[in-house]
């Protein structure tokens, strides 16, 4: 079976590994349809389409030929730009900086002009997409077309915030990267005290990992946008930022094996992002295993038919959805280890004695035994195992465990 769509999956090297895919413009789509302002049940401030900035930047290939590149059919950026302005934000309030227009010096321009263009009350959305780097200091930077070793052609993380809490009037930042590493949007802002801005972060992977190179987490923003009743997880009738948070994790996590993160600072809103097109029915998706020429693949049910399922192939398109049989169905049950448990964890073709630290969605934040927390990371079930036979790598010699920080 092969990945049809979807994009290859890149190690995370210094340069980021890589993914090309859309970090979401949320925000300004968050509370209306038809540009009309809805407000949250939480009493939360109403969106409001014409008070809403969007500065949108979307990178698939790179001047530097040394960086992977991806292709520019079905962009999802440029989808979701699309529902943005439908959903009634003024085009002359969106900037879409894609590939070669997403310069460092486009992209930073960009951010200042719509900063210092918004005022009290407005909200004010930055997203990225394309690769991300994490840099020695453990701090990302997201890698604009003309992207070189050299700082000032990359946009870090911290920048963004700078730019925003110096030029910005809105009271509001909604920032939403795709990308490697971008859980650093969440990191930077709890490392901030409450000030006049409140911040709102979405990503698509934990700061201190790479990211797939799948369109899932995307797919799990639009239909979010689109009110698909499975993301009403309260039955309240409306989808809301937090419920989008936990149903792309529970998604990224079953399709992808890895973590997303997310922020909502107390002073912004759950923002509700649709209606419900319809009532939710049973606990959100039901996800499967699926028995395909002698492997298992991770799957969820469309529909069902007595004991035959509709299923769809995590990571593959529609084309290879198929009903299958309850001889080639079993129910997703995901490895499981509790917090200090003494483990070994694959890297490469070496295992590695560690000690399990936390545990979400299946997925393990690991501590390698003897070794700096630096090389602390989240790993699947598939990559565990209980601790019985020696590891190899012990401290002092060998390949460390981890990513290549080079």
């Amino acid at each position: 079976m092969r990945q049809a769509g979807g994009r290859e999956v890149v190690g995370g090297t210094r340069r980021g590994g890589a993914r090309a895919l859309v970090g979401l413009v949320l925000g300004a789509a968050a509370v209306a349809l038809g540009g009309r302002a809805v407000r949250a049940d939480d009493g939360g401030a109403a969106w409001d389409p014409a008070r809403t900035w969007v500065v949108c930047v979307g990178v698939l290939r790179w001047n530097d030929p040394g960086m992977t590149t991806f292709p520019q059919e079905d962009r999802r950026d440029a989808e979701l730009v699309a529902l943005l302005r439908e959903r009634g934000v003024p085009a002359n309030r969106i900037t879409y900086l894609q590939d070669e227009k997403a310069t460092a010096a486009a992209v930073r321009a960009a951010l200042d002009r719509a900063a210092v263009a918004t005022r009290p009350g407005d909200l004010l959305v930055v997203y990225y997409t394309g690769h991300g780097a994490r840099g020695e200091d453990g701090r990302t930077a997201f890698q604009p077309f003309d992207a070189a070793k050299a700082p000032e052609t990359q946009w870090s993380v911290q920048e963004i915030f700078d730019a925003i809490e110096a030029r910005a009037k809105a009271d509001r930042a909604l920032l939403i990267a795709d990308c490697c590493y971008s859980g650093d949007l969440v990191v930077e802002a709890r490392r901030r005290p409450a000030g006049r801005v409140a911040w709102s972060c979405l990503a698509s992977s934990q700061a201190s990992e790479p990211s797939t190179g799948r369109w899932t987490y995307t797919e799990q923003l639009l239909a979010a946008m689109r009110g698909e009743p499975a993301f009403d997880a309260d039955g309240d009738g409306q989808v809301e930022l937090s419920e989008l948070a936990r149903a792309a994790e529970a998604e990224m996590a079953f399709a992808e094996q890895q973590l997303t993160d997310f922020l909502r600072a107390p002073a912004f809103p759950d923002l509700t992002l649709a209606p419900a097109r319809g009532p939710r029915t049973g606990n959100g998706p039901e996800r499967v295993e699926a028995l395909w020429k002698g492997t298992w693949y991770r799957a969820t049910v469309l529909e069902r038919d007595g004991q035959r399922a509709r299923v769809r192939y995590a990571g593959f398109g529609a084309e290879w959805d198929e009903w299958v049989g309850p001889d080639r169905l079993r129910p997703h049950a995901p490895v499981r280890h509790p917090a200090g448990a003494k483990v070994e964890v694959r890297w490469k073709k070496s295992w590695y004695a560690a000690t399990v630290l936390e545990e979400r969605q299946g997925i393990h934040r690991i501590h390698y035994d003897g070794w700096s927390d630096v090389w602390d990371e989240w790993v699947p079930g598939d990559r565990i195992r209980p601790r019985g036979a020696a590891a190899e790598g012990a401290p002092g010699g060998g390949r460390r465990p981890g990513r290549d920080r080079r």
